[in-house]
């Protein structure tokens, strides 16, 4: 401060009340230096942003291993989702062999019905007609049936050989 303003700024704390002109004088007067003891390490939004900064770094850590010691489990479950999804296109494809085999079947037959001359010659086709059919049913659902253990196999494998103690 220049030595005008001093003098200014002592004037006007002289006109003032010595009550209301304390409180002024103290804070203009000089401090001694604070020692490096006195001083803080780093201001408080610094200490805060380093304090920020290492929970992230921890927190990141233990994301980080969270990860590593789930991605076994989640390459298994993977594994056996793409079995799973192999499994039902195989399964798909046996549903549509099998039903194409069954027309098949009784395509060859279902003209006869129309050829029939008597009532005994048509309840022997329709006979023939109903035991193909059920044994065609019969041997679809075994099929689709066995496809779909083997399929379930196939997507458990790689669960079981990731297969652990339940913690």
């Amino acid at each position: 401060m220049s030595s005008t303003a001093e003098s200014k700024d002592n004037g006007e704390l002289r006109d003032m009340p010595p009550r209301a002109a304390r409180p002024l004088r103290d804070a203009a007067a000089p401090r001694p230096a604070a020692s490096p003891q006195d001083q803080p390490a780093a201001t408080p939004g610094l200490d805060h942003g380093h304090r920020a900064l290492a929970a992230g770094a921890e927190m990141a850590a233990i994301y980080r291993d969270a990860s590593a010691n789930a991605e076994p489990d989640t390459q298994a479950m993977l594994a056996a989702g793409a079995a799973l999804a192999r499994g039902m296109q195989r399964w798909q494809q046996a549903s549509i062999d099998l039903a194409q085999r069954s027309a098949e079947r009784a395509g060859g037959k279902l003209p006869r019905l129309f050829t029939c001359t008597s009532p005994v010659a048509l309840a022997q086709l329709q006979r023939e007609i109903y035991l193909d059919t059920m044994d065609g049913l019969f041997v679809s659902g075994t099929t689709l049936l066995q496809l779909w253990g083997q399929i379930a196999q196939d997507a458990l494998r790689p669960l079981q050989e990731r297969a652990r103690p339940p913690h």
